[in-house]
């Protein structure tokens, strides 16, 4: 494995589980030590740096992050206590966090418990990218620690970062392909090797792990505003289903009652209308239905047939068809 980051840059790793990924950032704060070749910052090789002082310049944030039974306060704030409330404050609008905490119970002082189960996933990580902004870091590591948050705040966090961090050189371990394309350099991890690296679309025009992933991702993203619209479908005729015998109770209770013709034309008009729109909500149910059937199993021989194509002749060559089919 070599590769260079220029400092004040973006790089990003992309790799399956196991691949060495988290290996990788590790090595860069001695938590391992190489057993050959040498990992240098600004030509220096970090082995001849000291540990608390390379630690407290690289700032890690992890996937699972730890949090402390206090405040959210007094968690961002653990790594520069000395620091003024604004710039605690700050830090917290990069990381996305302001909004959830101002609408927790005590704001700031509300206390997460061990381990932060009081919170979410999502909450847990950008408390803990706060607090690592607090840090001088020279340079940052997100290892998959933006995995929990939705698409809308991963991106908003990466372009505040971009902001307010111009110099620091960043690190980006993700298997979301959205959190990778704005690297400067995408690496490809496979087995503790490099496969590829290149920006995000040089990857996606090569063949390879990357390409797939993406492919993936994006045909999935697709499928989810199908279903959303199949979703938005239901609820609408639930709505209307609701409505329409409040209506008839109403005519018969209000408009028969009183020999209210004028009410029951109304009624009439409303009713025939909320009809067609429980017809077209149905017929509209039924085709996002067959959209996102159609797109699954698309997707489902997509990455059947792309799977064939990785196998060795070796696996095909159990049969005299498969050695025929697999030559032509």
């Amino acid at each position: 494995v070599s590769f260079t980051i220029p400092a004040g840059k973006t790089a990003a790793v992309l790799g399956g589980t196991g691949s060495g990924k988290s290996t990788m950032m590790y090595l860069l704060q001695r938590l391992y030590t190489p057993t050959n070749g040498k990992i240098t910052i600004g030509g220096v090789d970090i082995q001849q740096i000291d540990r608390k002082y390379l630690r407290a310049h690289v700032g890690l944030i992890l996937q699972e992050p730890f949090l402390y039974s206090k405040s959210i306060r007094e968690n961002v704030g653990i790594t520069a206590p000395e620091q003024e409330a604004e710039r605690i404050e700050h830090a917290a609008d990069i990381a996305s966090a302001s909004g959830f905490i101002a609408k927790a119970d005590k704001g700031w002082e509300t206390v997460v418990g061990e381990r932060g189960v009081t919170i979410s996933g999502g909450q847990k990580q950008r408390i803990a990218i706060a607090r690592t902004l607090l840090k001088d870091n020279n340079i940052l590591i997100f290892d998959d620690s933006l995995s929990a948050v939705d698409t809308e705040t991963d991106a908003q966090i990466r372009a505040a970062l971009r902001h307010e961090q111009k110099d620091v050189t960043t690190l980006i371990i993700s298997h979301r392909v959205t959190t990778l394309s704005q690297a400067d350099l995408i690496l490809v991890l496979e087995n503790g090797q490099i496969t590829q690296q290149g920006t995000h679309a040089e990857l996606c025009s090569q063949p390879g792990l990357y390409q797939r992933i993406n492919s993936i991702q994006n045909a999935l993203e697709e499928e989810l505003t199908q279903a959303k619209a199949v979703v938005l479908f239901m609820a609408v005729s639930a709505i209307i289903d609701v409505i329409m015998p409040n209506m008839n109770a109403y005519a018969i209770d209000v408009f028969i009652a009183n020999h209210s013709t004028a009410g029951l034309v109304g009624f009439v008009v409303a009713y025939a209308l909320l009809t067609a729109v429980q017809v077209a909500t149905i017929f509209g149910f039924l085709r996002q239905c067959g959209i996102v059937e159609t797109g699954t199993c698309y997707l489902i021989r997509k990455l059947g047939f792309q799977k064939l194509q990785e196998l060795p002749f070796s696996y095909y060559d159990r049969m005299p068809v498969g050695y025929i089919m697999s030559r032509l």
